[in-house]
């Protein structure tokens, strides 16, 4: 029987860092709608923190964008999962 992998193996945490960068760019986010949405709704909340500052603009800003990074990073980390399991059941 195969050895499972614990929730942050180091190897898949590793791969999902690295994705990271790659899923950010504005030409992945075009081709998933939702992410799109997302981005395009963290610009509008950048444009309206720099014209009207307050708490609430700058705090609405920095959700959008961890939004953002969680989703990327589970994503990655789904993905990463997903391969892991499939080389296993390979073997």
């Amino acid at each position: 029987m195969a050895q499972s992998r614990g929730l942050f193996d180091r190897e898949i945490l590793r791969h999902a860092l690295r994705d990271l960068d790659c899923k950010d760019e504005s030409a992945v986010q075009v081709r998933n709608p939702v992410m799109f949405v997302v981005l395009v709704g963290s610009v509008i909340s950048l444009i309206e923190a720099i014209a009207h500052p307050s708490t609430f603009t700058l705090v609405d800003h920095d959700l959008a964008l961890l939004d953002r990074h969680l989703r990327h990073f589970a994503e990655a980390m789904a993905e990463g999962r997903g391969k892991a399991q499939a080389t296993r059941c390979e073997r």
